[in-house]
Formats: C-alpha cells, structure tokens, sequence
C-alpha cells in the first residue's frame, strides 16, 4: 500500500476512546436529517459521491462500455437509449490498456470524446487524484480498472488478503466528501475456469471479497448463456450490490460489434420496466399527487395510471427516497403494515385509512 493510501486508510483506524474529548455523540435523527437529496448522473446506475464498480469477464466489453457511460455523461444524452444522464465533467484514468489500445477502441466508437483521458496513472495514486479534482472538479472520475491499479502496488496487501478492499473504502468516503462519481471497472476471479453459467454472482469478483464490500454498488456485466439471435452480440447486466441502485435488476443489452456501442433492449424481470417506462410513471405519479389533498396507497396509484402494482410501489418508494414525496404509517392490528404516500405540502395527519 502506497503511503498516499495508508494516510487515506488511517482515518477509519480505532482511536482508543479514553483520549480526550470525544465530543457530543449525533444521534441518528440529526444523521436522517442531513440526508441529502440523490443526484443520478446517470439514472438508475451511476450516482453522485458513490463507488461503482462494473465487474465483468475478459470480453464482456467493460471498458467500452466505461467509455460509453464517460460520453453519455459529458455532453447529457441518454446512456445505452434508456438511462437519462447530468451534464457532467469527467474524467477517464486507463491502467489497463496501452494509449495506443485506448486511441483505437475510441476511434471505432466513431464518438467525438467529450470527456479528459489519462493513461500515465498505472498504479493507484490517491495524491494525485486529489490534485486533479482540486483543480479540475470533475463529476465523475472512471477508473479502468480495480485490478490493474491496486493490484499493482507492491507495498500493499495482496488481491486475496482481506485488507485489499481498506483503500476502495477509504475511495468510497472521499467519493462522498468530494460529490463526485468514482467509476471502476473489476475482472473476474473465475476466468479460465470451466464454467456452465457466464452470469457472475458477487463472490466472483478478482481477488478479495473485500472490494465488493467497500463499494456502494456493484453490477455484473456478461454475455447471455442463451443469446437472443436478434441480437447483435447479446449482454446481461445485473445490480449484485445494491445501495443506490435496485437490487436484481437486470437488463439485456445489445452491443454492438461495429462500433461497440450498447443499447439496453429489455428487462429480465417480467415485474420489472424499462427505465424510460419507469420516469414516465413517476412523472405520472406526481402529477397526481401533487396538489391532491389526498393520502394514496400503491393500489389506488396502479389502478389511476394503469400500471403493475409492484411497478408502482418500486416508484413510489423511490420518490420518498429522494424526497419528492412523504409516507405515512398507518396504524394496524397485525401483519404487513400499510403505507400512504402524499404531497409533501399535505399536512393532513389521520388514523382513519384512506377511501
């Protein structure tokens, strides 16, 4: 481990409490209170000051579909036709392949790169990083990959030890501080081993468990073991770690090997719609209650907008999250609980269920 990572990995070290003034303990309503609103700069995927790892296979496309996400997000289109994007400065840090591998795959995207691009960081330097967003104050920094840049440090745990994932928590806390995205890419532990699924699972991660643990979400990118021959090269992506992200969503993606772009196809999960489908729906849900003077149950929101109840209430809880709506607890004898969703205006309290 560099010094760089050990001065950053310090912080979160036991301090014996009989030292000094520990202060006045927060509690965890002042810790609710701070909460600050979500900020996606790429919907559903990729949020501000978290930790994001995508892990795949050697050919699952991970880098070019890191460079996808670093466009989309540059100059605020839509990502893979579906996942609206933040207009966002970023920032791209290549370990994993040479400048002149990176300047070919850029040049077969056909893309007029929006976003900066540096390939001379090949093991992790967390002085450096800091340099860079002190003075370029990117919103999101995508790192390709885990493997190459921490793995190469000589000083440092190795990629099984457990203390590998310590400096991606560290990451993780900075990410946070500073509000900005860390994107990372991470192989697999499972390559080259005989195999009768591609779907990756969590646990396959390259190296320690440690490093899943340490981010705040994790997808797992594959191609499809029964490939859909309308398809031109056919790809699962899957939320394996959920803090941001909805876990067990998957999507089918369409790469494209002419110009390796992805195109998000369809969902998996019949109880599960396409991101577009799903902000129309929440837009259609606050139409609704925004101004109502009403306390909705997710049944009456289905039934209103026509639409799958478990779809609704998916939506519905995302919108609290956010703070776009309040919830309400209604009062039971027993069971799974009721909840009632509202304006955040609505300032009428009652035991009484709604009608």
């Amino acid at each position: 481990m560099t010094s760089e990572l050990h001065e950053i990995a310090a912080r979160h070290e036991w301090v014996d409490p009989s030292v000094g003034d520990v202060g006045k303990v927060p509690t965890a309503r002042e810790l609710l209170a701070s909460k600050q609103k979500e900020e996606w700069l790429i919907t559903e995927l990729a949020c501000r000051g978290s930790l994001l790892v995508i892990a795949g296979d050697t050919g699952s496309s991970k880098t070019t579909f890191l460079y996808g996400m670093a466009q989309a997000m540059s100059v605020g289109e839509p990502f893979m036709g579906q996942l609206t994007t933040q207009k966002s400065k970023v920032l791209v840090i290549q370990a994993d392949e040479s400048e002149r591998n990176a300047q070919r795959k850029l040049q077969v995207m056909g893309m007029d790169p929006a976003f900066d691009f540096i390939t001379d960081m090949k093991t992790f330097d967390m002085q450096r990083l800091n340099a860079l967003q002190e003075q370029e104050s990117y919103d999101a920094i995508l790192l390709d990959s885990i493997t190459t840049l921490f793995g190469r440090n000589s000083d440092g745990p190795r990629m099984n030890d457990a203390e590998f994932g310590f400096p991606l928590y560290a990451l993780n806390d900075w990410a946070s501080d500073e509000g900005v995205l860390i994107g990372m890419t991470c192989h697999l532990r499972k390559q080259g081993r005989e195999t009768t699924t591609n779907k990756v699972k969590i646990a396959d991660l390259y190296g320690a468990g440690s490093q899943g643990w340490a981010a705040s979400d994790v997808w797992g990118i594959w191609r499809a073991d029964k490939p859909d021959k309308e398809l031109d090269t056919h790809l699962m992506l899957r939320c394996l770690k959920p803090r941001f992200c909805e876990e067990g969503t998957t999507w089918n993606i369409d790469g494209c090997k002419e110009d390796y772009s992805h195109r998000l196809h369809s969902v998996a999960d019949q109880n599960d719609v396409l991101p577009m489908r799903r902000l129309e729906i929440a837009n259609q849900v606050c139409d609704l209650i925004r101004g109502s003077e009403k306390r909705w149950t997710t049944n009456e929101i289905s039934r209103e907008i026509s639409c799958n109840p478990e779809h609704a209430r998916r939506v519905l809880q995302k919108l609290f999250t956010q703070g776009e709506l309040k919830r309400e607890k209604l009062p039971h004898s027993g069971g799974r609980p009721m909840y009632v969703y509202a304006d955040l205006d609505f300032s009428y309290i009652s035991n009484t269920p709604p009608q």
